[in-house]
């Protein structure tokens, strides 16, 4: 299974978020799509079915921008981060493995792509 990283922002909390991530060691190995080129990006041609997407919606915005790829996203594992300004019913609609809030641990999110990884 591969990691990647995805945000339709380059907002300070969200490279803020980013970084905190990359210092987990179990995402070592993470792969950071470019903003706004999510599928166009030539990274994004390492996709595969049941690789796993870390997705940052931190506005209203940027959740939108993710629904337009829901159909897209239905191969692979999803964890999203939400701010508590965005609306967490509508971020249900891309069916990820884990919602969790930009506020919460990041020990919430080590732990479920720890397991994740020893499921494969």
């Amino acid at each position: 299974m591969h990691i990647f990283f995805y945000t339709g922002s380059n907002s300070k909390a969200a490279v803020s978020y980013l970084k905190q991530l990359q210092n987990l060691s179990v995402l070592d190995a993470m792969t950071i799509l470019h903003t706004k080129k999510l599928f166009p990006s030539q990274l994004a041609l390492k996709l595969r079915s049941g690789d796993l997407i870390i997705l940052v919606a931190f506005k209203s915005s940027d959740l939108d921008e993710l629904l337009t790829f829901r159909s897209e996203f239905s191969d692979f594992r999803i964890i999203l981060i939400i701010s508590d300004n965005v609306d967490s019913r509508k971020a249900h609609l891309l069916h990820p493995r884990l919602i969790t809030f930009q506020e919460d641990s990041i020990v919430k999110i080590e732990s479920v792509v720890q397991k994740m990884l020893n499921s494969n």
